[in-house]
């Protein structure tokens, strides 16, 4: 797998329903202690975890250098994903 596929794929999504993909992205939930101590898995600080922080664990868990990040305009409108090589 190739982590620009992901990205690919959240872009194609995105272009379809710009709403859906923007309440899914910016949703996060809870987690325990095993979500938060996992190697791959990306949590926030507060302890949640939305779907990026799971692709981007898929991507790790991979042994993929790159990381999916969200791409914003000026007033902070989700306007798309790229990759970042980390």
């Amino acid at each position: 797998m190739d982590a620009k596929i992901i990205c690919d794929f959240l872009n194609y999504l995105f272009q379809k329903d710009k709403k859906v993909i923007e309440n899914l992205i910016n949703s996060r939930v809870s987690c325990g202690k095993k979500f938060i101590e996992d190697d791959f898995v990306i949590v926030t600080e507060d302890d949640k975890v939305g779907i990026i922080g799971v692709l981007n664990g898929l991507i790790r868990f991979s042994n993929l250098k790159d990381t999916i990040q969200i791409v914003e305009n000026d007033s902070n409108e989700l306007i798309g994903f790229s990759l970042r090589g980390e």
